[in-house]
């Protein structure tokens, strides 16, 4: 006879350690993996499992990773993820760019279920292509689910001035060009001298 498991958070612990990436990063959280097996028996296998289908989401995850469209035609993955959620206006998010007009990088802090997070928003060459790392410490990790780059660019969109300026405040480095903040002024401002001058 077969028994109902209820996986548990040291379940997908054990499966984020033999992954080498973290769940979090690809948007999978508990109630994923009770759709995923929903009727599996409680057994070493169990583990197994997990980890072969947690391979497989990001594997299906990186073959859609440049699909960040704002139409929001995204190939359906396994498990699935919501879609259907309406995009903000996103035209006021990362529009810096270099001197050849080449898309340069942003820097936004903004609650993200109710804890601060900091993010690097890159533009694609493409219009309505966009590029999301959530910073950890001095390290920068994609954000491959487009379900999550969707509820990143709609809390950023609330406020970009205002979440450019929180990262900056926060970790002591512009949130427009990502110079380190020296001058108090600054600092209190979340934006250097420059690019205040330039209206950020």
């Amino acid at each position: 006879m077969t028994t109902t498991y209820e996986y548990t958070e040291s379940d997908l612990t054990v499966a984020i350690q033999r992954i080498g990436r973290t769940c979090q990063e690809q948007n999978i959280d508990l109630a994923d993996l009770r759709r995923a097996f929903p009727d599996r028996p409680s057994s070493k296998s169990d583990i197994d499992a997990i980890v072969e289908w947690q391979a497989k989401y990001i594997k299906a995850v990186k073959a859609t990773e440049t699909s960040f469209r704002s139409t929001g035609q995204v190939k359906s993955i396994n498990p699935p993820r919501p879609s259907s959620q309406a995009k903000a206006d996103w035209s006021d998010i990362a529009t810096r760019k270099d001197k050849s007009e080449k898309p340069m990088p942003s820097y936004y802090a903004v609650q993200m279920d109710g804890v601060l997070k900091f993010y690097r928003v890159k533009r694609g060459r493409k219009p309505g292509y966009f590029f999301v790392d959530v910073q950890a410490s001095d390290e920068l990790y994609p954000v491959r689910s487009y379900a999550s780059v969707v509820n990143i660019l709609n809390e950023i969109s609330k406020d970009p001035k205002a979440a450019m300026e929180r990262y900056g405040q926060e970790i002591g480095s512009c949130g427009h060009c990502h110079r380190t903040l020296t001058d108090e002024t600054s600092r209190a401002f979340g934006i250097g001298p420059k690019c205040r001058a330039d209206g950020y």
